[in-house]
């Protein structure tokens, strides 16, 4: 099983459990968007990954690594806004939006069956940006 795989496994399984209806709907609305993509029309897409976005730590966590990249490496380049983006250029963000709301849930559940406390959510949430397989062997995940 890859870190996505058991990223999915763990927020399906909780989400059963526990009280993780936003993050449900969230997945949601992200694979609808995602098998209607092309009879949707892209400002209601867009909508859909801001507001998405407002409230995930794995997104702002990606954002930091990203700024901390570009400040290094690319002089500041600034990536296209959203309504920048042509139609494949938005699916494929569509499609990473799905990655966060997956990630965002089993960071959730991480967080519901170990009790976390908010002082270690950017510490997690960035292990959970780079894929560290090692939280579902230190971390309670049933």
């Amino acid at each position: 099983m890859n870190f996505m795989d058991m990223c999915y496994e763990l927020f399906q399984r909780t989400s059963k459990i526990y009280d993780l209806n936003k993050a449900v709907q969230n997945y949601n609305s992200a694979i609808f968007y995602s098998n209607n993509f092309w009879d949707t029309d892209s400002e209601t897409i867009i909508n859909f990954i801001i507001e998405v976005r407002k409230d995930n730590i794995i997104y702002t966590a990606i954002q930091q690594l990203l700024r901390m990249y570009r400040n290094f490496v690319l002089n500041g380049m600034s990536p296209k806004t959203l309504d920048q983006l042509n139609p494949y250029e938005l699916y494929n963000e569509l499609q990473g939006e799905i990655c966060n709301i997956i990630k965002k849930g089993a960071f959730d559940s991480i967080k519901l069956l170990n009790d976390i406390s908010s002082e270690q959510d950017e510490a997690l949430a960035e292990r959970f940006v780079k894929g560290d397989m090692k939280i579902f062997t230190q971390y309670r995940c049933k």
